[in-house]
């Protein structure tokens, strides 16, 4: 589900569920001792990516609907991860491999860089078009790592190909 190696000085950390990456508590708590390793590990930067095609469509919904404290909790710890994330004290790359929707789209932002491949893939907060609210630290560094109109996205639940996401 998780990989975790290196290669030439760099931490990989690769998501592979066989489907489409869902975010859980599980994978959170797995990402979470992988950034420990890496931290620990004589590495010159970090690197996390998918599989091919989808890099994470967010949130596993089993667990948001599986009632109030589980979603509570889901969230809580993912908010931890962005953070983590964000202030990771060595050079973060994500390699999007695909599609990155909702929770992958906000994974995305946390990197100091982000390469991806072309195709027909989807990156964007899509809840936001249905209503879900969308936590108050992925909209900040949102508001942080991307630059108008596209920020403005965020609202809309406007997603875009990776060529329009360039900007």
């Amino acid at each position: 589900m998780i990989e975790y190696g290196t290669e030439e000085g760099v931490a990989v950390i690769q998501l592979d569920d066989g489907k489409v990456n869902a975010l859980n508590t599980g994978v959170i708590d797995s990402l979470q001792l992988m950034l420990d390793t890496a931290q620990g590990d004589e590495v010159g930067a970090l690197v996390l990516t998918g599989r091919p095609g989808v890099f994470s469509s967010g949130f596993d919904l089993k667990e948001v609907r599986a009632g109030p404290e589980e979603r509570e909790a889901l969230r809580l710890k993912f908010v931890d991860l962005l953070v983590r994330l964000f202030e990771f004290p060595k050079p973060f790359v994500v390699a999007c491999s695909g599609h990155a929707l909702a929770a992958g789209a906000a994974l995305l932002l946390t990197a100091d860089r982000r390469v991806g491949i072309d195709g027909p893939y989807k990156l964007g907060f899509n809840e936001a078009a249905i209503g879900v609210p969308i936590s108050g630290v992925t909209v900040e560094i949102a508001r942080y790592r991307m630059p108008m109109p596209w920020f403005e996205s965020l609202i809309s639940g406007q997603t875009v190909s990776p060529e329009q996401g360039k900007a």
